[in-house]
């Protein structure tokens, strides 16, 4: 749709409460004209710090306008549905001063959980135990069949200019695809660096026309553990 990506982006994630707007800030005016950020961080405030610093740059005349830069930001998936997954959006146009959004991610394919104290043995065992209610091994697929609807409708009203997903597999990407009317996603955000290259998804992506953006390009959580 003639949405041009740009290749280097200033990320929020785990910027801190304190940090975000400042950091923000200082990213645009030394140069940055890409900020990624996500309903979920910082605690659910991090958005509301970007609008601010897009805001202060603006006034201040460091960029002339917003649309200088390029903003992405996430449904969270405790949102899955489709009126649910549009509530979330607008949630995050106005935390994010915004009446458009650049790029608007599903950012997780999987479930909400009940509880953040998940005990790995459990987890292991049964990966959706602690999955919020409705949103059971049997049910995300078409969960997830309707926040892509919701997506789809947000752009066809203009209030996204481009939607994608984010930490998708080809499995997840391919039972998308049976039930979009909107295809292919622009973008799938993912881990990607040389401790995890993703060769298979990105094959698949690029023969789907998908974009592959990449996250913790310099090594992700689990970096330190890797053995070469």
């Amino acid at each position: 749709g003639g949405v041009v990506l740009p290749w280097v982006g200033f990320g929020t994630y785990r910027l801190g409460k304190g940090v975000a707007e400042e950091a923000v800030y200082e990213a645009v005016k030394a140069g940055y004209r890409a900020v990624d950020t996500a309903f979920v961080y910082g605690g659910e405030t991090t958005e509301g710090k970007v609008g601010r610093a897009l805001e202060r740059l603006e006034r201040e005349g460091v960029v002339r306008s917003r649309r200088e830069v390029f903003v992405t930001t996430k449904q969270w998936r405790k949102f899955h549905g489709y009126d649910k997954t549009l509530e979330c959006l607008g949630v995050s146009l106005e935390r994010l001063g915004m009446e458009q959004l650049d790029l608007w991610l599903m950012h997780w394919p999987g479930p909400a959980f009940g509880t953040m104290a998940r005990e790995r043995e459990v987890v292991e065992a049964d990966p959706w135990f602690y999955a919020t209610e409705g949103q059971g091994a049997a049910e995300m697929a078409d969960l997830r069949a309707e926040t892509w609807r919701a997506m789809e409708d947000a752009w066809r009203s203009g209030r996204v200019r481009a939607i994608g997903v984010s930490n998708f597999t080809v499995a997840h990407l391919e039972r998308l695809k049976k039930t979009a009317t909107l295809w292919p996603p622009a973008v799938n955000q993912v881990e990607l660096h040389p401790l995890r290259p993703q060769h298979e998804l990105r094959a698949y992506c690029v023969g789907e026309g998908i974009v592959v953006q990449g996250y913790a390009s310099l090594g992700g959580q689990d970096t330190g553990k890797a053995v070469w």
